[in-house]
This record gives structure tokens, C-alpha cells and sequence, in this order.
């Protein structure tokens, strides 16, 4: 069915990241809907966001050509920046609530562009998207070619990715 859509236009995609920048020129009109699962509440995001650079990625329609430009994007918000560290971080229920959301809204993709340990509730909340019949999209993590597996990647209902470099060639801190 996929190959029926050019683009991406009529899928649903699900950014489970941090906040995404809805009025940036790549995406500006593409989110169509918001959920945020975080305690902050706070409706400020600016650009440099990891969320707004995903979201770009996907849905980028302006300097940026993303892989599905026609796709609505769904911002689920699960990732915040902390501010005794200045780290981005989320709970595992907020990540969990964030797949349930997607899956209730009718997400067909769900973008999960963060890497960590093996986590039962996010297992199980991978499992019951994937049931629902979501495809599900993860980093393999940045942690090295000896690094163990990196999760939800390395969950068997996940489609893992890595990344390469401005030549093309695979990134050197790129899990294998």
C-alpha cells in the first residue's frame, strides 16, 4: 500500500521525541496533532530541538526534501530537557503513553529516534503498537560497533537504523 502513496501523503507518522517545532518553515503545516506526555506541560520548543530535526527529516518540504513530505506528522511528545543536567531524558511511561496515544490516533509509522537498555513497559508498549499494526522505526544507538544491542531498536517488532556520514559511509560511533 505504501508504494500507492508518493510521499508519504494520507500516512500517519508518529514523532516519539521531544518537542517539535510546529512553525518551522520544513515542517509548517505538517503537524497535525499533539500529545504530550511529559509533566512540563510547557508549550514552548524551539528549533534546535532533536524533535523538530526528526520531524524535518521525515516531513521536510522546504530546503530539506524529507523521506515522506506528505506524511501527517504526529508530535508525541515523551522527552524533555532536564535542568539540574541539561540532559534530554523520559520516563518509560511517558514513553509508553506516547505509542498508546500514536496507536489510538491512527498512526501507520512510529518514529523512535532514542537508544537505551532493555525496558519491560517499553517492551510491552512496542509489542501492543506493533499488534495494532504500526510500523515501528528505531535508532540503533551511538554507542560504537562493539556496543551491545540498544533498545527499542533491537526489539524483534522494530525496524533498527543507523546512521552515516556527510560521505556516505557508515558513522563511526554507529551501533552495528
Amino acid at each position: 500500500p505504501f508504494a500507492a502513496l508518493p510521499g508519504g501523503r494520507g500516512v500517519k507518522v508518529a514523532i516519539i521525541d521531544t518537542c517539535v517545532d510546529r512553525n518551522h518553515a520544513e515542517i509548517q503545516g505538517s503537524v497535525r496533532s499533539f500529545f504530550d506526555a511529559t509533566p512540563s506541560r510547557s508549550q514552548s520548543c524551539s528549533a534546535e530541538n532533536h524533535g523538530t530535526a526528526v520531524g524535518s527529516l521525515i516531513g521536510g518540504h522546504d530546503q530539506i526534501r524529507g523521506s515522506a513530505p506528505g506524511a501527517e506528522l504526529m508530535e508525541a511528545r515523551a522527552f524533555t530537557e532536564t535542568e539540574e543536567e541539561k540532559e534530554v531524558a523520559a520516563t518509560s511511561r511517558e514513553i509508553a503513553l506516547a505509542l498508546d496515544w500514536a496507536a489510538k490516533q491512527g498512526a501507520r509509522v512510529a518514529n523512535l529516534s532514542f537508544a537505551g537498555p532493555s525496558d519491560p513497559l517499553v517492551e510491552r508498549a512496542v509489542a501492543a503498537a506493533y499488534t495494532k499494526g504500526i510500523v515501528l522505526v528505531g535508532a540503533a544507538g551511538n554507542a560504537g560497533p562493539s556496543s551491545a544491542p540498544l533498545y527499542p531498536a533491537a526489539y524483534p517488532e522494530v525496524i533498527a537504523v543507523t546512521a552515516t556520514d556527510a560521505r556516505r559511509a557508515l558513522y563511526s560511533a554507529a551501533n552495528r
